[in-house]
């Protein structure tokens, strides 16, 4: 809304979709467990069902506007149910609460600070472990994730659709994000070999920044993705006001960035060249 981009909300797009049974399943464990004695007495617990119920509102609001605007649920609505499914994971602990707690042996020793801090961090490690291989980062057959092809869900996360790997587009993302001036508020634009890589690398460059809204005009809405000519993107820039800030990757970058000065001599084009950095 902030970004005028409020019909965006009923795009279509590719998602994985989220299994309802699922959500509901582990909603319903959790929720058990939060209507125990102890789950209504922990104050954690009471802060963690508010949280639930608010992101829970949100995509229940989201798909009940999509279903009034266009009869069906789409993309943002899938995407929605993803932060659902991190907060329930993020609870399953609750689980727990179901049980009786063990007795405290009566002569338990107290561990030391050194030993005490191992003892965290030792489960916290593994648990890193685990996030990191059921994300596909370790061996890219997370084996829980159903698919309907050879290749693997969790492989995205770490090669791209044409097998190459995303280590260096993360690496450009991170140089630019290290060279934005200081508290700039104009739009920032990478451009990359081809539309759908500057789209890419222009949409997490903004959401590490923390300034979606600002660079919304240029991505969405026949912009940055559909735009395969400078002559073709050069209108887009009308829809912002002020300097736009563009990182340039490579030798093609270049001389888009030069058409694109030549189709809108108007636009305040702040160039900075991230191929020696």
């Amino acid at each position: 809304v902030y970004a005028q981009q409020a019909a965006a909300l009923n795009s279509a797009g590719v998602v994985e979709p989220t299994s309802r049974s699922a959500l509901i399943a582990i909603a319903a464990l959790i929720g058990a467990g939060l209507l125990t004695g102890a789950g209504r007495r922990l104050r954690v617990w009471r802060r963690y069902g508010g949280v639930f119920v608010l992101v829970a509102g949100i995509s229940a609001a989201l798909g009940a506007y999509q279903l009034a605007a266009v009869g069906h649920t789409t993309y943002y609505f899938e995407k929605s149910l993803h932060s659902v499914a991190v907060v329930l994971l993020v609870g399953i602990g609750g689980v727990a609460l179901l049980f009786r707690p063990p007795r405290e042996p009566a002569l338990l020793p107290v561990p030391s600070q050194g030993r005490a801090w191992l003892a965290n961090a030792f489960p916290a490690v593994s648990l890193s472990v685990a996030i990191l291989a059921a994300l596909g980062l370790i061996v890219q057959d997370s084996p829980y994730r159903p698919t309907s092809s050879s290749d693997n869900p969790g492989r995205p996360r770490a090669i791209d659709a044409s097998g190459r790997s995303t280590v260096p587009s993360a690496r450009i993302i991170l140089r630019a994000a290290d060279r934005t001036p200081p508290g700039h508020t104009d739009p920032v634009l990478i451009v990359g070999q081809t539309a759908y890589e500057s789209y890419q690398l222009t949409l997490y460059l903004n959401a590490l920044q923390r300034r979606s809204g600002i660079v919304a005009p240029l991505l969405y809405n026949h912009a940055l993705l559909e735009a395969q000519t400078p002559e073709q993107f050069a209108p887009v820039l009308r829809r912002v006001s002020g300097p736009v800030v563009v990182f340039i990757t490579n030798q093609d970058a270049v001389a888009f960035v030069e058409r694109l000065r030549q189709a809108a001599p108007d636009a305040q084009l702040v160039v900075i060249d991230l191929r020696s950095g």
